[in-house]
């Protein structure tokens, strides 16, 4: 769980937007560019990566108004 105010990486977290059996996602403020972000971070530490980037690759192949865009997925140690 992170906190208002805290740095995750280059994202500054600012709310809790909410969570779910997988993870929990935040308002975040990406501070290289200075733009608001959704954050999703999973629940559990000990997921595979590539089990990970299973989501975001398949929402990165839509498009659509009201499908969020995915801008990067990483890993952070």
């Amino acid at each position: 769980m992170f906190f208002r105010g805290q740095l995750v990486g280059k994202y500054k977290i600012l709310s809790t937007i909410g969570s779910g059996g997988f993870g929990t996602v935040y308002l975040a403020r990406d501070t290289w560019i200075d733009k608001h972000v959704a954050l999703k971070v999973p629940h559990r530490q000990s997921v595979d990566f590539g089990e990970l980037l299973r989501e975001p690759r398949l929402l990165a192949a839509l498009g659509h108004p009201n499908i969020v865009t995915i801008l990067t997925a990483e890993k952070q140690e």
